[in-house]
């Protein structure tokens, strides 16, 4: 998301609207403790994802674990590695793939994950609708 230029061609920066960008965005992870974006580089939507949902993410989460692993690679498979911290076991991990998921998509996919949804039964009712 870029708060500077949305909507409009070239224009100059405006901390206000820097600042009006990052209030509608605002939210904290309680149940996420750590978010590992993996990725070939010539993967577009995990690239902006990457620039754009991981600043704002940090932002808001600043105790967050954040780490971004890219590769020129081809074969590394495009995935959002999300952590968890259990009471009892310790850490469990959820992998969401993003093969052909828009940015934007994927962060709501990381959303509903937060909120108790399970990554892979979210991945397979999104590919039974697409």
């Amino acid at each position: 998301m870029s708060y500077l230029a949305r909507g409009y061609g070239v224009v100059r920066f405006h901390p206000n609207r820097l600042n009006r960008g990052l209030k509608m965005d605002e939210f904290y992870f309680q149940n996420i403790k750590g978010i590992h974006v993996e990725y070939p580089k010539s993967h577009r939507n995990l690239r902006w994802f990457a620039n754009f949902q991981m600043p704002v993410i940090r932002y808001w989460n600043p105790d967050l674990r954040l780490s971004v692993k890219h590769s020129k690679s081809l074969d590394m498979e495009p995935r959002i590695v999300l952590d968890f911290t259990d009471d009892d076991d310790g850490t469990r991990t959820q992998v969401l793939k993003a093969h052909n998921l828009p940015h934007d998509v994927l962060f709501e996919q990381v959303m509903q994950v937060e909120q108790g949804a399970i990554a892979e039964e979210l991945q397979q009712s999104l590919a039974k609708t697409l």
